[in-house]
This record gives C-alpha cells, structure tokens and sequence, in this order.
C-alpha cells in the first residue's frame, strides 16, 4: 500500500518536474531581455507555470523535499542573479519605461472599492479621516490562527474615548474566504464592527496580476517567490484602502499583540518629532509597527506594486524611503516596541512544518503603570551625570526617559524616597532601548528598606532582586518600604533608563 501511495507521489512529483521545465523553456523562447510579445495562444500555454507554482506550494511540504530540489533544477534558467540583495538597487525610472507607466500610481479611486464590495462587515470610514488606520493582512494557516488574539489584544488596549480616533481593517486575502471565519469574527467582535472600530476587507478575484512571469530573484524556490509576490500585492491593496479612511497608517501583522494605550502613545511620539517625516517605527520586527503620514501611503503602495515580485515587502520598504530621501538607518524608532510578535507558525505553507518563529521585540512596552501616572508618590535622585533628561523622568507620568553616564569608579544609586510607608506588591525596572541597546544595566541590585533616619533618608537596606540581561521584574506581596533604590556595581559607560513601575497593595 505505501509503495503505491510513494509511486503515485513519485509520478506526480515527475509530472510537474516536465511541466515546470516546458514552461520555463517557452518563457526563454518567448521573451528576451525582459520584454516579451505573447499571443493570446502563448499566454495561454504560459500560464501552466503559474500552476506549477501553485502546486509547489502543496507538494513542497513532501517529507524528502523531492520536489523543492526538482523545481530549482528546472528553474535554473530562470533569472537568479547572485547580486548582494542588501545591495541590490532599484531603478523607478527604468522599472516605469519597461511597463510604459507615465506615473506612479496605482491605487484606484474611493468607488472602485463600492463596486466590488470590498467592505464584508463593518462601517464605511472614507471620507472621515480619523487619526489612525491599522491595517493587518491576515492569510489562514493550516494548523493555527492568531488573528483573533491579535484583535482581541488590539481592541483591549484601546480606552472608550480612543474608539472614534481609530479603525482596524482586516484584509482577509485568502482566495476564498470561508463563511464560517468571517461569522466567527463577527461574533466575537460585533461591538467593535457596529461601532465602526473594526472592519473586514476582501479583494475582488480580478485584482491579483497573473502570477506566473515572476522574476525569480534571492535564489528564492518558485513557491515562495509566488507567496511573497502575493503577500506584496495584499499590502498593496490594502494601503490604497486605507489611505482614503485616516491621517495616519499603521501597518501590522496578523499574529501580534499590543502595549497597553498604544494608541496614545502613538500620539505622543508623532508629537515628538522635530522634523518632517515620512516613516517611524513603533516596532522593528520584519513589517510590524511601521507608521506612515497618509499623504505617503499611496506612493509607497505604488511602490511596492511596482517591484512586488523582486523581494519580499519587508526588503522593499527601506529601498522606498531612500527613493523617497530618507536614510533608512535614519528612520526615528521608539525607545520601546508597541506591538510584539508571538506567531510561532509561518503562513508560508512549507514552512508550516519546520522549526517555529520565535522571534521577538527585544524592548517591548508592556505595561502602562508608568505611562499612565500611576506610580506611588516619591522624590527621586541619582548620582549618575545626565546626558538626556532628569532621574524623575523615568518615573513619572508620560514616556520620558533618564540617560545617565558612569562617569567614575565606585557604586552608583537610582534612589526612589516614597514620600508615605507603602506596601509594596510589585516593582519592575527596564533599561535599554531599541536604540540603545548597550545602555542597559550590566551588573545591579534592587534594595529596599523601610528604616527611616533623622536625615529622613533610609538605611539597612534589603536586596530583593538582581537585574539580569538590563531588567528587573520583583513581586513582594505587601512588603513595607519607604525607600527604593537601584545599586549599581558595574556599567559600561551609560545608562538609559526607559522605565520604572511600582504597584502598591
């Protein structure tokens, strides 16, 4: 029986191998240096490479990888330039006169998306302009689905007065959409849909080009470059979507979660900037957290359209703002992530199988004590010298920071004097950030001490905890203190301290 299964697998797997070589052979018979002149004919015959494609995708997963190695040997001819891809440029002009384009622009406009009814559930938002729009593309994996978690972290974050300010939108681009996805969304998030908060998109079927005379570059197989080609062109659509619904964009992924009031600390980190931009980061992870002006969005939509079968989304993005005159080495990111990635399984079918994602911010803002002014009552000082801000920014109300230099031998002190006797629950203190990464704490201990002096400052002082890897995360059920203090025993040169959060009993 399992010689018969393998032999039928075997015929398959020769079966596509001949096909995939055919067409190969007739795409270098009918195109030369890029430009191809097909009959309607031809196009016909040309197509099956997009077949094969397809199939690489369901068969590449075969436990002997028979079928993989089949497809690069019968690609082989294919473009495969072994160009650094980090260094890889890409010309506008000369992509725009091979495809005898006068402009930039793809997107269409705002009645496109009436006529084929993009909107499955929600409110209509164009033409209101809210603050922000998120958009998360959101593919089915075989084995797991995170989006829900994703919009369940999403909308919890998100206060009662945040809601008018904001819309989701998920881009189910899936071919074909299963009913009982959509019903089970509808459900779970119906407060959020009637609101208008939340909404699901689809794509007509006629919006994908043919995906069959891919450019084959990065010595990627066929199968993945068709998925990242496919993933390319969703964030394409849903750009242009986006860009008639808010003033800002957010773009994210289908399987993260968010930092509590992310959205105001958005808003503050728009505020904060001193100049003119085109793009920030509130993440760093692959596309995740990656915030555009909207007055943008359809030129980098038109953009990734424009060179959506050369590289992944992700590789694309950092080439358009240089195109755009903005250093992508430059690109302003927060001291912390807002968003964190927990997928584990990939939505590229043959990676299903192998060894999970577990790629992680490694700053992620997880708390909003801090942010949110909820810290106990206290005077702060340090002996460390400031180099940007003061000891109490790191501990008060909003996201302000203390970035001190270790400018001398000897221990140095972050002192937290609690200005009344208080039970203490919880402390966590975090340094480094996205930035600055090496002005994390190296060597420290958190003490406290409920001992007050005639100087009205402590003594007999407890430690509670040691920092490991730049962070410190202490439960003390209830124990009294009137001070708290940070001991410093070895540092480099500088510190940073992003954030401090004490939870009282």
């Amino acid at each position: 029986m399992q010689d018969d299964i393998n032999a039928r697998n075997s015929l398959k797997l020769l079966v596509v191998s001949i096909l995939a070589c055919c067409c190969v052979s007739l795409l270098n018979l009918l195109c030369f240096n890029g430009e191809c002149n097909i009959s309607e004919k031809e196009n016909k015959a040309l197509s099956s490479l997009s077949e094969v494609v397809l199939q690489a995708n369901q068969l590449s997963s075969h436990k002997n990888g028979q079928f993989s190695e089949m497809m690069a040997s019968a690609s082989s001819k294919a473009n495969t330039e072994a160009v650094n891809p980090h260094k890889k440029e890409l010309d506008v002009v000369k992509k725009m006169k091979s495809l005898h384009l006068t402009s930039l622009d793809f997107c269409p406009k705002e009645n496109y998306y009436h006529r084929n009814n993009t909107l499955l559930l929600g409110k209509e938002a164009f033409g209101q302009k809210r603050f922000l729009s998120v958009g998360i593309p959101s593919i089915g994996r075989k084995t797991k689905s995170y989006l829900k978690k994703t919009l369940a972290s999403i909308l919890g974050a998100i206060s009662e007065d945040e809601r008018e300010n904001i819309t989701i939108v998920v881009f189910l681009a899936d071919f074909d959409v299963k009913q009982s996805q959509l019903s089970d969304i509808a459900v779970t998030f119906e407060k959020y849909i009637t609101m208008g908060v939340l909404q699901i998109i689809q794509a007509p079927s006629d919006y994908y080009v043919p995906l069959r005379d891919l450019h084959r570059s990065l010595g990627d197989h066929m199968d993945r470059v068709l998925w990242r080609s496919k993933q390319a062109l969703d964030y394409v659509y849903l750009m242009c979507y986006c860009s008639y619904v808010s003033q800002y964009y957010l773009q994210l992924e289908d399987d993260v979660i968010a930092s509590p009031q992310f959205l105001s600390k958005i808003a503050d980190f728009i505020n904060s900037q001193k100049s003119e931009w085109i793009s920030l980061n509130v993440a760093l992870l692959g596309y995740i957290g990656k915030l555009y002006p909207v007055r943008e969005l359809q030129n980098l939509a038109s953009y990734l359209r424009l060179f959506f079968d050369e590289m992944p989304v992700d590789w694309l993005e950092p080439r358009w703002k240089k195109y755009r005159g903005q250093d992508p080495r430059e690109t302003k990111c927060r001291a912390a992530s807002l968003f964190q990635h927990i997928g584990l399984i990939s939505s590229f079918r043959p990676k299903e199988s192998q060894r999970p994602n577990t790629l992680k911010e490694k700053y992620f803002d997880r708390f909003d004590q801090k942010y949110a002014g909820l810290n106990p009552p206290a005077e702060i000082s340090s002996d460390l010298s400031p180099i940007h801000g003061k000891p109490l920014d790191a501990y008060t109300k909003g996201d302000g920071h203390f970035h001190g230099r270790f400018a001398s031998a000897g221990n140095k002190m972050y002192n937290i004097y609690l200005k009344r006797e208080t039970k203490l629950k919880r402390i966590v203190v975090e340094t480094g950030a996205n930035f600055a990464e090496r002005d994390a704490i190296v060597s420290a201990t958190l003490d406290v001490s409920e001992v007050v002096v005639k100087t009205g400052r402590c003594s007999d002082y407890e430690i509670v905890g040691e920092f490991r890897f730049g962070r410190i995360d202490v439960t003390l059920n209830g124990r009294k203190a009137r001070c708290v203090r940070i001991n410093i025993v070895y540092q480099g040169r500088w510190i940073y301290f992003r954030e401090i959060d004490i939870w009282t009993s």
